[in-house]
């Protein structure tokens, strides 16, 4: 178990896999257990704590290792609604299927220029208008 892909210390699924297929089943854990979000590491993100599933889930690996020279970022929760506090500033997480581009432009502009996220950003502004946006986060 401790070692398995599949299993619950190394599955990366919801940070990773196309958000469709996985709904059904991220709605009933989040049931079962009676909560609003699932925070995940071990998967890191673009540069910021990001949301997928529509808010639901928290990918909270920032890369803040040398190796990924990520930013001082992290998850703060206040009366259940989910913030990035991003070097220093909090930002409000997109929920409910909001639109990311504002969040992660306000992230980007608060880190050291050229922005980690900057790609990201070029890759979700080049998508057709009303396409689904960060079905797989990179």
């Amino acid at each position: 178990m401790a070692e398995d892909g599949e299993g619950p210390l190394w599955y990366r699924g919801l940070a990773t896999s196309e958000e469709a297929p996985l709904a059904a089943h991220v709605d009933q854990v989040l049931a079962n257990f009676g909560v609003q979000h699932i925070v995940i590491g071990h998967s890191v993100t673009a540069g910021t704590v990001m949301t997928r599933h529509a808010g639901k889930v928290i990918m909270i690996d920032v890369g803040l290792s040398a190796v990924y020279g990520g930013p001082p970022a992290c998850l703060v929760i206040e009366n259940g609604k989910p913030y990035t506090l991003h070097r220093g500033q909090k930002l409000e997480l997109p929920e409910g299927g909001a639109d990311p581009l504002p969040y992660l432009k306000a992230a980007a502009a608060l880190d050291p220029q050229p922005s980690r996220l900057q790609k990201l950003i070029d890759q979700l502004e080049a998508q057709p208008a009303g396409a689904a946006r960060l079905g797989r986060v990179g």
